[in-house]
C-alpha cells in the first residue's frame, strides 16, 4: 500500500514501515516515494481492528510471522541438515535482508551477522564474481553392490567440450566430480566427493558424511547411487576491479537523523545512520542504517561495526 500504487492491502513492507524501520517518505535515496499514511491505513482496517490490537502491536504481529517463516527457511538448511546454526554467521542481503537478520539470529540463537557491502545487489555482485562453470549430470539409480563402471570420463569429456567451445583455454579448467547417494528407502541424498571414483571409495564417503550429517550411519545396510557430476569450472576475469568497486560503496547519506521506530511493545527515538558512520566505532542498538539499497535494523540489545572490508557486523546480543 505504502506505493501508492493502489495496493489496498497490507503487506510485510507496509509492517517494517509501520513499524519505523524503512524509511517513511522514499527508499532508494529518493527515487521511490513512501506514503506511510497509506501502510497505517491498510494495517488497521485489514488486520488491528478486526483482532483488537493497535495498529504498532498489528504491524508487529506481521514483522514476528514474517520472521517465524523466514526462520524455518534458515533451518531446512541448517538444524534440518544435521547443522547447528550457532556455529556459524547470518550472512543477510537483499533490500529487506537486514531489517530481519537479527531477529532471525535470535530466533536462531545465533549471535553473529554480517551485511556485506551493497546488500541490495548482493546477488548481482555475486553473479559478476562467480567462476564460469559448466556441469554435466547422469543419473544412475542403481545399488552401488550393483554396479561395476562409473562413467566419469564421458561427463568430463562433454563438460569439457562445453567449456572449450566458449573459447575457455584447458589450462585455466578445473573440474570436480561430486555423487549423490542414500540409503535404499530414504527420500534425500546427501552429496559427497568423488575424485576417488570407485564404488567402494563412495560407499565409505556416503557412510561418513551420514554420519557427519545426521549422526548415525549403517554400514550393512545397502546404498543407492542416485546421479553423479562433473563440475567444470575457470576463475572469472577482472575480480580485483569489481572488489574495488564494491568496496567504494557508500551509504546515501552520512548525516544522522532519528524517527521513532517500534521494538518488542515500546517505541524508541532511533539514531538513523549511514554505512560509513561506523568507521568510527561499534554503535550500539536500537539504531538504523539505511544506504541506497538497503536498509539495516540493529535493535536494542545488539551492536554493529565495520570491519576491514565494508561489512557490517552484528552481535545480536539478547532479545
Amino acid at each position: 500500500a505504502c506505493y501508492a500504487k493502489g495496493g489496498s492491502q497490507p503487506t510485510f513492507t507496509d509492517a517494517v514501515v509501520a513499524l519505523g524501520y524503512l524509511n517513511q517518505t522514499h527508499l532508494l535515496g529518493g527515487e521511490l516515494p513512501i506514503d506511510a499514511s497509506l501502510s497505517l491505513k491498510a494495517i488497521q482496517g485489514a488486520v488491528a481492528k478486526p483482532l483488537g490490537l493497535s495498529m504498532l502491536a498489528a504491524a508487529e504481529g506481521v514483522y514476528r510471522i514474517a520472521v517465524a517463516t523466514m526462520t524455518r527457511a534458515v533451518k531446512a538448511v541448517s538444524t534440518y541438515r544435521g547443522r547447528d546454526p550457532r556455529d556459524f554467521t547470518l550472512v543477510a542481503f537483499g533490500g529487506n535482508g537486514p531489517v530481519v537478520a537479527v531477529a532471525i539470529a535470535r530466533e536462531l540463537h545465533m549471535r553473529r551477522v554480517l551485511i556485506p557491502p551493497a546488500p541490495g545487489v548482493f546477488s548481482a555482485v555475486g553473479l559478476l564474481f562467480s567462476d564460469i562453470e559448466h556441469t554435466r549430470q547422469r543419473s544412475i539409480f542403481q545399488r552401488t553392490r550393483e554396479i561395476h563402471d562409473l562413467p566419469f570420463q564421458d561427463l568430463e569429456d562433454q563438460v569439457l567440450g562445453d567449456m572449450v567451445r566458449e573459447g575457455i583455454p584447458r589450462d585455466r579448467i578445473s573440474l570436480k566430480r561430486v555423487a549423490d547417494l542414500r540409503y535404499a528407502g530414504q527420500a534425500f541424498e546427501l552429496t559427497v566427493p568423488a575424485d576417488n571414483a570407485t564404488v567402494a571409495a563412495l560407499e565409505a564417503a556416503f557412510h561418513a558424511e551420514h554420519e557427519r550429517t545426521y549422526g548415525h550411519s549403517s554400514p550393512s545396510d545397502p546404498v543407492e547411487l542416485i546421479n553423479i557430476r562433473v563440475v567444470a569450472s575457470a576463475a572469472a576475469v577482472g575480480k580485483a576491479g569489481l572488489v574495488e568497486s564494491v568496496r567504494e560503496v557508500r551509504s546515501i547519506s552520512t548525516t544522522p537523523s532519528r524517527r521513532t521506530a517500534f521494538f518488542g511493545g515500546r517505541q524508541f527515538e532511533t539514531p538513523v545512520i549511514g554505512r560509513d558512520l561506523l568507521r568510527a566505532g561499534r554503535v550500539d542498538g536500537p539504531c538504523i542504517i539505511e544506504e541506497q539499497d538497503a536498509t539495516c535494523v540493529i535493535p536494542p540489545g545488539a551492536s554493529a561495526d565495520l570491519d576491514a572490508h565494508g561489512n557490517i557486523l552484528i552481535d545480536a546480543g539478547e532479545p
